[in-house]
């Protein structure tokens, strides 16, 4: 029985074939301008589970030139920073508790504190919808305070929803080091996508996906899956030692980035030439190839001297048309100088109209200076929350709304921006502004994209409140609201 043993295990190690993957190598850059016959590769490699990308050497490189092998050559690891581009989505549906939602919000800011300098985040919340800030914040500040003002709401969990959103968003930005860190416990409640179409579209953009969830969950196996599957990997929101080294262990040693030197035999008029770089370790196995030309490292003036019989040529040309050009404009002036005007009866009746219409324009700017009318009376009426039926007089030419305590209408709602709106009185209407607000103002249930002017019995939406907008100094107090 032993002898069989021994034998299987050698012969699995003896045919044990590679496990080929395209994702781990890739080639960044083949620079042939400087120092010819010495060519300079760039490459990057990608962590895989099972794979340790640590003290490589050049026995896991070989390089192919028009097919042949080439020996010897030089390996440099590259120590530059790489910056990522991550977006943070928490689960905020009442399907988590309160206790087990301040666990995550507490894992949340901790490696958010960890973030680096050359690191952007983007922040994302989803219950029965999909909230996405659709912009990068720099200062670690943003994120936390976007994560402390969070609460609980809703009943439903778009968790798929969101993680496809949230890698739409990554795959405009174009970068090429790019996650999602989903803080969840797993579970998904009527999304319209399904959990392969989030795997798909992460390995299309090539993004990871990261879950940092509660313990004893079910749904703790799908998310490992689709973790694995993206490259990336789940935690658990107690692993406090786990979360602190996020960035460094996961993020910074997931990339390597190397510089390949080798001398070529080829002459600098060589043409097109095919390059193919053919990486391994233990049994992982990946290829990638490329293509350069030998560029003329002529400087311009070099080039200038050797075709200086065309470039003369070409400027005695532009001096001539600019000469004819010149003599052409001179007498074409001249001629029109010379000849007398004549009016038609036609041109005549126009020329008396411009004078009319110089007239009203002056007429006009002195009306200007006139003072404008009395602003008429408005007001704006809750229509919802605790306040409801309440209403708030609009007494100034412009106030502005929002949750700090500097603005003319000040509301403690956690889904209002510092500065949310403005409302201003220009030319005998009212206006109403959107302040970049992060969800949005929205005028009769359509957002806000630019200012618009305010007609009576306008529904007004800023973030979860609503208020209808009155206007008229002789209208009354309507009470067909319907207030929600």
């Amino acid at each position: 029985m032993k002898k069989k043993l021994i034998s299987l295990f050698l012969l699995f190690f003896i045919f044990n074939p590679k496990i080929k993957s395209k994702e781990i190598l890739n080639l960044e850059k083949i620079k042939t301008t400087e120092n010819y016959p010495y060519l300079k590769i760039d490459l990057s490699l990608n962590k895989k589970a099972g794979l340790n990308l640590e003290n490589l050497t050049k026995n896991n490189f070989k390089i192919y030139e028009n097919g042949s092998l080439l020996q010897p050559f030089q390996l440099e690891k590259k120590q530059g920073k790489v910056n990522y581009n991550l977006i943070f989505s928490l689960d905020s549906s009442k399907s988590i508790s309160p206790k087990n939602f301040f666990r995550l919000k507490k894992a949340a800011k901790r490696i958010v504190k960890n973030l680096e300098d050359q690191d952007h985040g983007a922040f994302s919340n989803f219950d029965d919808k999909v909230y996405i800030t659709h912009r990068f914040f720099q200062p670690k500040r943003y994120l936390i305070r976007n994560i402390n003002r969070l609460k609980r709401s809703g009943k439903k969990t778009l968790l798929f929803d969101s993680l496809y959103d949230g890698l739409d968003f990554l795959d405009e930005t174009k970068s090429k080091n790019k996650a999602v860190v989903c803080f969840t416990d797993g579970q998904d409640e009527g999304s319209s996508l399904r959990e392969e179409d989030v795997i798909n579209l992460a390995q299309k953009i090539k993004a990871s996906l990261y879950f940092i969830t509660l313990e004893k969950f079910l749904s703790l196996r799908n998310l490992n899956r689709m973790a694995i599957l993206t490259g990336g990997k789940v935690f658990l929101a107690k692993d406090k030692k786990g979360l602190k080294n996020f960035f460094q262990k996961e993020l910074r040693e997931r990339r390597q980035n190397y510089s390949l030197w080798y001398k070529t035999q080829l002459p600098k008029n060589s043409g097109q030439q095919k390059i193919k770089i053919i990486f391994e370790k233990n049994q992982f196995q990946s290829e990638a190839d490329g293509f350069f030309v030998f560029k003329n490292n002529k400087s311009f003036a070099q080039i200038l001297y050797q075709k200086r019989d065309f470039v003369f040529l070409g400027f005695m040309i532009l001096m001539l048309f600019a000469y004819l050009g010149t003599i052409f404009f001179f007498l074409k002036g001249k001629k029109e100088q010379d000849q007398p005007v004549f009016l038609s009866k036609k041109e005549d009746d126009n020329f008396y109209k411009n004078l009319i219409k110089i007239e009203q324009q002056e007429v006009h700017q002195q009306e200007k200076s006139v003072p404008q009318k009395e602003r008429p009376k408005s007001w704006l009426i809750y229509k919802n929350g605790p306040e409801v039926g309440k209403e708030f007089f609009i007494d100034q030419e412009t106030i502005t709304i929002g949750r700090e305590k500097g603005n003319d209408l000040c509301l403690s709602d956690f889904s209002l921006s510092a500065k949310q709106a403005m409302i201003k009185f220009i030319k005998n209407d009212y206006y109403l502004f959107d302040l970049i607000s992060d969800y949005g103002t929205f005028l009769n249930n359509r957002k806000l994209l630019r200012p618009k002017k305010l007609f009576n019995g306008d529904e007004i939406q800023l973030g979860n409140l609503k208020y209808i907008f009155r206007v008229n100094p002789e209208a009354e107090k309507l009470e067909d609201i319907n207030y929600v």
